[in-house]
C-alpha cells in the first residue's frame, strides 16, 4: 500500500519489507528474463538480495540501464532493506516491531504489514470498538529521532484530515499506544481507512491502458488533488504508487501518504533556507524543478507531478531520461525538458500530449495554475474526442 526509489549492486540485503515467499520468487524466475518487459517484483526481490545467476543477472543489468522506472524500484527495495533494521522502534534497548496478534491502544488488533518504509510502518488492524478492518501507521524511529518522527506523523495525520473527498484516503484517529511508559516505549501511531486494491504503479505493470482510461484516471486524479488544494495543502509527493486503486478500479482511487505534505501557508514566502529545507523531499522521477531547488511549492508543483504519472500511465515510463542512481538516491537533472509522450507512442492524441506537456512545463507560471484549471482543460480534452484537434 505504501511505497518507497534505483539500482544496487548485488549484495546481499534484508528484503523481508517486500514480502514475498521464497518459493513465488523461484517460480518469478521461471519465468523468461525479458529485457524489455519491466521487472516483476519477484525480479526485484531476486536483484537487490543476489539471488540470481550470472545468466539471468545479465538481462536484468541491461533492463536496469534502460528503464529508469524499474531502477528507481531497486533503489527503494535496498533503502527498506538498509533502513529497516536500525529504524525499528525500542522498547529498554531492544529493537522490535508490531506483530499480528499485538493490539494496539487497546482497540487495534494487528493483522498483517501492508508497507514498510524509512520512516513509517504500515499495518492492517481490525478495530474491535467499530467492528472493522483499518489500516495502521506508525513512526518508525530510533529513540535519538522519535520525537521528530511522532512530530512528522502527527503533521501527516493533521493535514490528511483536513481533506474530505472520496478519491483521498481519509485518516480516522491519531493516537499513542503506551501513554503511561518512558518516551522510548511508546508507539505513535494513526488509523485511516484500508484501502483494497493494488497501487497505480503495480496496476499498470499488469496492463496497458488505453486513452479513454487514461483520461478517467486523469479527471479522478485531478479531482482528488484539487479537494487537496481546497484544503490548503500542498501534497509534494503525488506519484504512481501513492495513488491507490480501490478493487482495481480505475474509476475509484485514493491519494495516499501525506507524509511530505505541507501546509499552503506555511511555504508560500517562506525564507530561502527554510523552504530549501522542508521542501527538497520527494520522488525524483515526478518532482517539480522548485521542489528540487528548495524554492516555494504550489499547487503547480502538484500538478506537475499528476503530469507526469499520466504520462507514465500513458506510455509505461516516466517522462525524464536523466532520472538515475546516485549514492545519495535517484536524482535527475531538474532542467530537462519533459519528452514528449508520442516519442513513445505514436497512438497518443495530440490535444492530450499538449495537456500533459504544459503540466510539465518547467516554468510553473506556464503549467495550469491550479488542479481545477488542470481538470477544466482535461475535460475540453475529452471532449474533443479522444484528444483529436
Amino acid at each position: 500500500m505504501h511505497s518507497p526509489s534505483m539500482r544496487a549492486s548485488g549484495k546481499s540485503r534484508d528484503t523481508s519489507t517486500l514480502r514475498p515467499s521464497s518459493s513465488a520468487a523461484k517460480d518469478g524466475r521461471a519465468r523468461a528474463w525479458s529485457a524489455k518487459a519491466c521487472l516483476t517484483d519477484e525480479q526485484v526481490i531476486a536483484f537487490v538480495s543476489a539471488g540470481l545467476t550470472e545468466a539471468e543477472l545479465a538481462p536484468v543489468d541491461q533492463h536496469l540501464d534502460e528503464c529508469p522506472w524499474c531502477a528507481s524500484l531497486v533503489i527503494e527495495a535496498v533503502r527498506a532493506g538498509e533502513q529497516r533494521a536500525p529504524r525499528a522502534h525500542f522498547s529498554n534497548g531492544r529493537c522490535w516491531t508490531l506483530r499480528p496478534g499485538d493490539r494496539i491502544g487497546n482497540r487495534y488488533d494487528v493483522v498483517r504489514t501492508l508497507g514498510q518504509g524509512g520512516m513509517s510502518d504500515v499495518f492492517e488492524a481490525f478495530d474491535s470498538h467499530l467492528q472493522q478492518p483499518v489500516a495502521l501507521k506508525t513512526a518508525r524511529a530510533t529513540r535519538c529521532d522519535l520525537v521528530d518522527e511522532a512530530e512528522r506523523l502527527s503533521s501527516e495525520f493533521r493535514l490528511g484530515s483536513r481533506v474530505l473527498h472520496a478519491n483521498v484516503c481519509r485518516p480516522f484517529e491519531l493516537g499513542v499506544h503506551g501513554e503511561q511508559r518512558s518516551n522510548d516505549d511508546r508507539i505513535h501511531y494513526f488509523t485511516m481507512d484500508l484501502i483494497r486494491g493494488s497501487s497505480l504503479a503495480r496496476w499498470r505493470r499488469m496492463s496497458a491502458p488505453g486513452v479513454s482510461t487514461v483520461l478517467v484516471l486523469g479527471r479522478e486524479l485531478l479531482r482528488g488533488v484539487a479537494a487537496i488544494h481546497h484544503a490548503g495543502v500542498i501534497h509534494r509527493d503525488i506519484k504512481s504508487s501513492n495513488i491507490m486503486l480501490r478493487d482495481d478500479d480505475i474509476s475509484r482511487i485514493a491519494i495516499i501518504d501525506f507524509g511530505l505534505a505541507v501546509s499552503r501557508s506555511s511555504v508560500v514566502g517562506a525564507a530561502p533556507s527554510t523552504a530549501a529545507a522542508s521542501s527538497f523531499e520527494g520522488s525524483p522521477a515526478y518532482m517539480a524543478p522548485e521542489q528540487f531547488r528548495g524554492s516555494d511549492v504550489t499547487p503547480a508543483t502538484d500538478v506537475f507531478a499528476c503530469g507526469a504519472v499520466l504520462f507514465e500511465a500513458l506510455t509505461g515510463r516516466v517522462p525524464f531520461c536523466s532520472l538515475r542512481a546516485e549514492k545519495t538516491g535517484p536524482w535527475r537533472d531538474p532542467c530537462e525538458v519533459a519528452a514528449p509522450a508520442s516519442a513513445f507512442d505514436s497512438s497518443v492524441p495530440r490535444a492530450l500530449e499538449r495537456f500533459i506537456a504544459r503540466c510539465l512545463e518547467i516554468d510553473p507560471a506556464e503549467r495550469y495554475c491550479s488542479a481545477d484549471e488542470a481538470l477544466r482543460a482535461l475535460d475540453a480534452v475529452a471532449c474533443s474526442g479522444r484528444g483529436e484537434p
